[in-house]
């Protein structure tokens, strides 16, 4: 997973060289969190493993806006579970926007504010839904909206 990390680094590099030292402690917390070695010599990690240092490089900085793409795409499913409660937590009790992107609906039931539909059809937008009028999203009608858009799509 990730672009910037297509091919091995051709030299040691270790986990711990590219966190800060001593480790904050939103950064130990994500490391626990992710089960990251800080002396993976990362060229010699699984794909998982890299998805769980490219988590912990990115999220170990506190900021306003957390982006993430299929950032569970690699991850076990206890990962992905807590992955998903430290993310939860971010929003509720710190108030962060999370934008985060994924064809894995389960365990998501009741976690969004605000849910854009795609529809690469239309190469747009196909449907928003939000909780701010007092409705749930609900998972269910949401994977009866994808079946009818991939019915639409011509291969």
């Amino acid at each position: 997973g990730g672009d910037w990390w297509t091919r091995t680094p051709k030299c040691q590099v270790y986990v711990h060289e590219m966190m800060p030292d001593p480790l904050p402690e939103r950064a130990e917390k994500l490391r626990a969190l992710l089960n990251v070695n800080l002396n993976w010599d990362t060229r010699h990690i699984s794909s998982g493993e890299q998805k769980r240092v490219q988590l912990l490089l990115y999220l170990h900085v506190d900021k306003p806006i957390i982006i993430l793409d299929e950032a569970t795409a690699d991850l076990d499913v206890d990962q992905r579970h807590e992955l998903l409660k430290f993310l939860y937590a971010e929003s509720v009790e710190h108030n962060k926007t999370i934008v985060y992107t994924t064809h894995i609906f389960e365990g998501l039931s009741d976690w969004a504010s605000d849910l854009i539909v795609l529809d690469r059809t239309k190469g747009g937008v196909h449907q928003v839904l939000s909780t701010h009028n007092g409705d749930r999203i609900l998972l269910s009608d949401l994977y009866n909206t994808l079946v009818e858009l991939k019915d639409k799509e011509i291969f």
